[in-house]
């Protein structure tokens, strides 16, 4: 026969005497009566059962009697480890012990357990445990790489679980301590961490410090050290040991060694141009120093050289100037030394002097000189009179040369001029040939328009030359009428407020040549440059018209109304603002004033369009504001001061059209809107609108009481309480009643009436059989009702 693993198999047979004895053999081994086998005999039938079966189990069993035996073999068939309770996800801190367990559906089966493809092996690290159908791994001394997916493999299934390892912070056991060292020497910072092995970052102040000669970093397990080698001052500071969840900080302080001078300063002396050089020497060597010239700090640069030579300290200064005597001084922070240096100033000469030039006017003249020393300051003169750079002096100095350019000479430049180097001086004469002034552009001819102004221009061989102006043989002179200009070459004549008269020849005289032109006035062409407007008025009122023409002043206007030309009146009145802006004001329209309105000048015009309306129906009767029931018809009503005008209805911001829902009525001057079967959706704002007017009100709609949870069927024993319970759609509805059996219910005695938020509750006390029957809640159309029933109790035996 065949069994599955873990039931009992029974194997049974018939012999034929009854409650004969028998034996049973599982191969040759007898086999007894225990919790693995159950022997069963009733009268000529035997059985064998074989509770839990194993896989051992599966053979040959035989049963003997006296005189015989029969046989059979059993197979076992083995059932699939699954499991019954899976890995879950597990979450532990470095350092401790993470456990993974699972349930299997066979106890003791031999399962595997793997971290992500990794067969594991029990050892420090890991430990397996099972006891039936419990399995348990537990990893020890956790790592940050002992996270990720660890699973249990049983052969027919598998499941797997996510361990996440959260790190411990890394602590200083120990911090640093602020320390004192002397310069030169070596420091050391220490602290201990709560971690071994774990890297850290040593900073000064800002700074991530690294290994080099300077510094080095020392780590034994959870020790730290930093070692800071050959201090010097500037290595004085905050130092920070960093962990990354935590830092320490210390304070070195670095005792600096006192710089004092074995040998100080001299005073010394040196001719200009050349060099000189201070020297001295200090205790130590390699000491910072600061070199002076008075209170002014110095630089190594073109000019100054500072050598450091073991304890010698030199400072040497090249291209001596005058300007570089004083006093000069070594300070150490410790102790300064000073000493004085002279220089003797070279005196400035002339190599090359100046020499006389003669020009023409307008030309640019370059007096040049040379001098013994570059740089030298030097003065110019023309005669007594100091000359300073502006547009007509020019100074330039290159090195040695020295130049003085005067720009657009004439006449008065005419004269001596002297370069003084404060040590010797040198003369030059400049002579100016005049140049007659002639006309490089003429005069000519305009044409300008009466009222305007014009222009007549030439231009001159000399900038600033003095001109005559005449027209005809008449002499010009400056006055309202007439406006000279120069400005340079350029020479102007400005004619204002021309008249037909100015008309004639015009000359421009320089004294060596003259120009002459002809000026040509007339008349002005009035345009119109700002027509009218088309103007739109309500009967009874005025219109405006205007039109702005380009010319102050203008004769021969014409207004014309519908091809009648208007006369100013006390119905038109006509006038002119500002000269050149013609107006008409129309009085008390009437709408047979509605057409076209011309305005006319010479050969242009311009027209607009003039429109008088109706005066405007107004609401003589405002809609009034209204609440209505659901389901009924609201009616809005308003008048207008006009019979048979208009009028559009709007909800909100939605115009109304007649429909089943909307009944639109005008009866004369009378509007009305009818909504018919009101719901909820129908509260808004109304708004009935005629022209520019309206007017608006609200409509209110009360909505109706539901009942959304109803009452349910009761079934109680007599002398109990009872409690109904219904919830309708608002809170706190006033006008709720109860019923039963078609009488109205107060709170009594025996009957409790609630209201809480939307929900109603009756309570009945001490009820009775009388109290059967139905109850009823009402709210204004809405009914709910439920069946009470009360029975008796039943009638049994306590003792028989």
């Amino acid at each position: 026969m065949e069994a599955e693993e873990g039931s009992t198999a029974v194997l049974h047979c018939e012999i034929t005497t009854p409650n004969a004895h028998v034996e049973w053999k599982k191969g040759s081994v007898a086999l007894h009566l225990n919790e693995k086998y159950e022997i069963k005999q009733k009268g000529s039938c035997v059985e064998l059962l074989i509770h839990n079966l194993k896989l051992e189990d599966a053979g040959k069993y035989t049963c003997l009697t006296k005189d015989q035996e029969t046989s059979a073999s059993l197979k076992v068939t083995v059932l699939p480890v699954l499991f019954k309770e899976k890995l879950q996800n597990v979450e532990a801190e470095e350092d401790s012990t993470a456990t993974l367990h699972c349930l299997i559906s066979k106890p003791d089966a031999p399962v595997k357990w793997r971290k992500g493809s990794l067969l594991l092996h029990p050892c420090k690290k890991y430990e397996m445990k099972q006891k039936d159908l419990y399995v348990e791994l537990l990893i020890r001394s956790l790592k940050l790489e002992d996270a990720g997916e660890y699973s249990c493999d049983s052969g027919d299934q598998q499941t797997a679980a996510f361990l996440k390892v959260e790190v411990l912070p890394v602590l200083f056991k120990q911090g640093l301590q602020n320390i004192e060292a002397e310069e030169s020497s070596s420091a050391i910072l220490r602290c201990e961490l709560t971690k071994p092995d774990v890297l850290v970052e040593w900073r000064k102040g800002s700074v991530v410090l690294n290994p080099s000669e300077k510094y080095d970093m020392v780590q034994n397990g959870a020790c730290i050290e930093l070692i800071i080698r050959n201090l010097k001052p500037e290595d004085e500071g905050e130092y920070t040991c960093d962990s990354g969840d935590l830092q320490t900080t210390a304070f070195l302080i670095v005792k600096v060694l006192p710089g004092l001078f074995k040998q100080e300063l001299e005073n010394t002396e040196a001719d200009e141009d050349g060099i000189a050089i201070f020297c001295c020497e200090i205790t130590k060597p390699g000491a910072k120093v600061e070199w002076r010239k008075g209170t002014v700090a110095l630089h190594s640069n073109d000019k100054y050289e500072i050598r450091h030579e073991g304890p010698c300290i030199q400072l040497f200064i090249r291209n001596l100037k005058p300007e570089d005597q004083g006093e000069y001084t070594c300070d150490s922070g410790d102790q300064q030394t000073t000493a004085f240096l002279q220089v003797n100033a070279l005196p400035v000469l002339f190599k090359e002097q100046l020499r006389s030039e003669e020009a023409e006017e307008g030309d640019l003249v370059t007096f040049h000189c040379e001098l013994t020393k570059s740089g030298a300051l030097v003065k110019w003169k023309k005669g007594s009179k100091i000359l300073h750079p502006n547009n007509k002096y020019e100074m330039k100095q290159v090195g040695a040369i020295v130049e003085l350019l005067i720009h657009n000479v004439n006449t008065e430049d005419t004269g001596e001029y002297t370069c003084d180097s404060g040590d010797q001086q040198t003369d030059g004469y400049l002579k100016v040939n005049a140049l007659p002034v002639l006309f490089k552009r003429w005069l000519k001819n305009e044409e300008a328009e009466e009222g305007h102004s014009v222009i007549l221009h030439c231009e001159l061989t000399k900038p600033d030359a003095t001109v005559e102006w005449r027209k005809g043989p008449e002499v010009l002179k400056p006055d309202d009428k007439y406006e000279m200009k120069q400005k340079g070459h350029i020479v102007e004549l400005l004619v204002h407020n021309l008249k037909l008269e100015d008309t004639g020849e015009y000359t421009c005289d320089s004294g060596d040549q003259q120009t002459t032109a002809s000026l040509t006035i007339r008349a002005p062409d009035v345009k119109i440059i700002d027509g009218l407007k088309n103007f739109e008025v309500v009967e009874g009122g005025d219109a405006l018209f205007e039109c702005k023409l380009s010319h102050d002043n203008a004769r021969g206007v014409q207004w014309i109304l519908e091809g009648i030309e208007l006369q100013s009146n006390d119905m038109n009145e006509i006038s002119v603002k500002n000269g050149n802006i013609h107006t008409i004001l129309l009085r008390k329209i009437t709408q047979d004033d509605t057409g076209t309105l011309i305005f006319k000048v010479g050969k242009y015009t311009s027209s607009a369009q003039l429109n008088v309306k109706a005066t405007p129906a107004t609401f003589t009767k405002q809609l009034q504001s209204m609440e209505v029931d659901e389901n009924e018809t609201a009616t809005l009503v308003c008048e207008l001061s006009q019979s048979n005008v208009p009028a559009i209805w709007k909800k909100g911001l939605t115009t109304i059209v007649f429909s089943d829902k909307y009944e639109i009525k005008q009866e004369g001057c009378i509007h009305k809107l009818c909504i018919h079967n009101i719901t909820s959706s129908d509260t808004s704002e109304y708004t009935c609108i005629s022209g520019d007017h309206q007017t608006t009100s609200s409509l209110t709609v009360k909505e109706h009481v539901k009942i959304i949870r109803g009452l349910e069927d009761i079934t109680i024993i007599t002398q109990n309480y009872v409690r109904f319970e219904c919830e309708v759609s608002q809170e706190d509805t006033k006008n709720a009643q109860w019923w039963l059996n078609g009488k109205l219910l107060q709170n009594i005695e025996y009957c409790e009436i609630k209201t809480h938020d939307k929900i109603h509750t009756l309570t009945m006390k001490n009820v009775t059989p009388d109290h059967s029957g139905t109850v009823m809640f009402k709210v204004g159309p809405e009914r709910s009702t439920a069946k009470l029933l009360v029975q008796k109790p039943k009638v049994v035996f306590k003792q028989k």
